[in-house]
């Protein structure tokens, strides 16, 4: 379960976010529209929303993207926080991840599942699990091939590009800053927005049991064009089940991440086989 949640909670984080972001001022055409959409709906001025949606023009969503991967690309560390609901039926699932990376592209990862805990350094091309900070076993080969090229997306300017996915999404202003919304229905939708972000291999290994899927990201920036947030609501179809999931991921400390201590356990870690053997002679 562990090694299966895994990927698909990286291909999360990576899928709608490991990017901060820049953007230009809207020009006086754009301030002149909504100047008129204002005048229009002056009668609920007083309960209208703080954000005002651009529908008509999916350019401005292109614009906000591209100047945010030019943003990022000095951006050499940060930090990440996510929360992830689960629900299938009655049974009801928490996940919660602290992540940070640092100029080093070294990575630490704080998990708890079911109240469980569990840390991920990642640095050297290995990613070394423990529960308790005393064993500390190399999980790189048991990982896969799909989940080493989703960690290496950890990068921020590699990750960068998956925000080309977003181009067409729709805008929207917001008293803090905009808002960029994409949704797919659909295994053909999101089979498309998997293979633009990078995650397709996360895909395949959900082809067979996977019926069906549908849902929304909406990703925050502040005034500055910094992202801070990104939301997630997908309902899927299993063979078996049907599954709701909502993930929101918070994101600052960016350039400001300091230099990740890896533990003397980490750096010379056990292989599984080796736990596993030490396990049994107990």
């Amino acid at each position: 379960m562990k090694t299966k949640l895994l990927p698909l909670l990286l291909g999360s984080t990576l899928i709608f976010a490991a990017c901060g972001q820049d953007d230009t001022k809207k020009n006086e055409d754009n301030k002149t529209e909504a100047k008129t959409a204002e005048t229009k709906t002056t009668e609920t001025k007083t309960t209208e929303s703080k954000s005002t949606e651009k529908t008509a023009d999916k350019t401005e969503a292109k614009k906000v993207i591209e100047k945010a991967q030019e943003r990022g690309a000095s951006v050499k560390s940060y930090h990440a926080n996510l929360t992830t609901d689960m629900q299938s039926g009655s049974d009801k699932n928490t996940v919660k991840m602290d992540m940070s990376v640092d100029e080093s592209d070294k990575t630490k990862i704080t998990m708890d599942m079911a109240n469980k805990m569990m840390e991920l350094y990642i640095f050297d091309k290995k990613i070394v699990l423990t529960q308790d900070g005393k064993i500390f076993v190399d999980a790189t080969e048991a990982m896969g091939a799909d989940v080493k090229k989703q960690l290496d997306q950890l990068d921020y300017n590699s990750a960068l590009d998956t925000l080309n996915a977003y181009k067409d999404g729709t805008l929207k202003e917001t008293s803090d800053g905009y808002e960029i919304t994409k949704s797919f229905k659909g295994l053909d939708e999101f089979k498309k927005l998997s293979e633009a972000t990078g995650s397709k291999d996360i895909t395949a290994q959900m082809k067979d049991q996977l019926k069906d899927i549908s849902g929304s990201a909406t990703i925050s920036f502040d005034k500055d064009y910094m992202m801070t947030e990104t939301k997630t609501d997908i309902d899927l179809k299993l063979k078996d089940r049907a599954m709701q999931t909502k993930t929101i991921a918070t994101y600052d400390k960016y350039n400001q991440v300091k230099s990740i201590d890896i533990p003397e356990g980490a750096k010379k870690p056990q292989t599984i086989e080796e736990l596993k053997k030490s396990q049994a002679g107990q």
